[in-house]
């Protein structure tokens, strides 16, 4: 009788592949790696560079998973790559260790603001990851980037950039961040996108939509929250209507053509 084995070239498959962490933190990273006959070479690269291990040898002795007990921004921000080798073939995966923080989660319950020349947006600056990324919720977020435009006029979009938490952190109980965008038209619909950074770079976006009202209202300068409803401890909806002396000088605002955002949009593709 004749054996019959099946053999393959190594199939690697990261635990991870898009990890956020804050410089101090613990970081696992790490791959499972398959093939027949089994691998005869396994090593990591950092940033297409081969890792050594603290006694100067490669990482042959470096398990196929380790922990970075303490996150060095300078040092250990970059690109994993686990390469695995046998007679049949050679198989990599990449690991990506960034500070960049994670898409905010809009909290606008209604789509349709309350008035027609302004509209409240609400979000929570810590947002769920997805299956095969991982989050630690205390990455710094030094601004938001703010972009918006109606629907059905596409020459000029404007862009608002806020220090965070300074300019944005809602009235509201509870770490939100809430700001009014001003001069809308009425009855109008509004799309838009919503991005964190930090000194690491831009964090993921996300988009968003609403419309306006044909209510013009001009509020009184003394007026501050005219609605506001929470259900609980994770959601608050509220509308803001701040005086010409809330409008924190530091907030910046402009209106410019479609070319000359082309990196924004890159960005959230």
């Amino acid at each position: 009788m004749t054996a019959c084995y099946y053999i393959n070239a190594p199939e690697v498959h990261p635990t991870q592949t898009d990890i956020r962490a804050a410089p101090k933190d613990a970081v696992a990273i790490g791959c499972d790696v398959t093939g027949i006959p089994e691998p005869l070479d396994f090593y990591w690269l950092k940033d297409d560079v081969r890792i050594l291990d603290d006694d100067g040898d490669d990482t042959e002795s470096i398990p196929n998973a380790f922990v970075i007990f303490k996150l060095d921004a300078q040092k250990d921000y970059g690109n994993y790559t686990c390469v695995a080798t046998n007679s049949l073939g050679t198989s990599t995966a990449t690991i990506e260790i960034s500070g960049r923080p994670l898409a905010p989660v809009i909290l606008n319950k209604e789509t349709l603001g309350r008035y027609g020349r302004f509209y409240t947006l609400i979000w929570s600056p810590t947002s769920v990851p997805g299956d095969n990324s991982t989050q630690l919720i205390n990455i710094p977020i030094s601004r938001y980037i703010i972009q918006y435009q109606r629907q059905d006029v596409i020459e000029n979009i404007s862009i608002v950039s806020l220090r965070w938490p300074e300019d944005a952190l809602s009235a509201a109980t509870g770490n939100y961040g809430s700001f009014v965008l001003f001069d809308l038209i009425e009855n109008s619909s509004y799309v838009g996108v919503l991005c964190p950074e930090n000194d690491y770079g831009l964090g993921d976006c996300t988009s968003f939509t609403f419309a306006t009202s044909v209510v013009v209202y001009k509020p009184s300068p003394e007026s501050e929250f005219v609605g506001n409803a929470c259900a609980g401890e994770d959601t608050c909806v509220g509308e803001w209507i701040p005086s010409a002396a809330d409008r924190h000088p530091s907030v910046s605002m402009v209106t410019i053509s479609v070319g000359s955002i082309a990196w924004l949009l890159m960005s959230v593709s």
